[in-house]
């Protein structure tokens, strides 16, 4: 099977250039990642770039290695997901004032929805328990 991207299938670093923490996330997906995630290091309100093996000290075949010690997966986003980050979204902008309280709430979610999930490949990243228990 010829995989469509080179971060198919592998381990991807984020590094932290605030706090330093480095996390592995396991692409589980052939699909792309984002540059940038948030760091789960806690008291920590920053972004986590990603970086590329070498700069880690890893060769390339590390990032094929099987999964061990991983604590989040990126898989394809479902609609729900992406339905839940929507509602999430609008109702925070709504709290700190980005948004006017009388908005249609269903249209609004509707098409923060639609954008998010956009064409059913956009990652989302979950807890490695959720992962295992869909898959195994």
């Amino acid at each position: 099977m010829k995989l469509k991207h080179s971060e198919a299938f592998r381990i991807m670093p984020y590094k932290c250039p605030k706090c330093g923490f480095v996390e592995y996330i396991w692409n589980s997906r052939d699909g792309l990642t984002p540059f940038s995630i948030k760091c789960i290091k806690k008291g920590c309100d920053s972004l986590a770039d990603h970086v590329f093996p070498h700069v880690m000290n890893k060769d390339e075949e590390f990032t094929r290695l099987a999964p061990r010690n991983i604590d989040r997966y990126f898989v394809t986003m479902s609609w729900r997901q992406a339905r839940s980050i929507a509602k999430d979204r609008i109702q925070n902008a709504v709290e700190y004032g980005y948004l006017d309280p009388q908005i249609d709430y269903v249209e609004t979610i509707e098409k923060l929805t639609e954008s998010i999930y956009g064409e059913g490949h956009a990652p989302c990243i979950i807890p490695a328990e959720q992962y295992k228990s869909t898959v195994h």
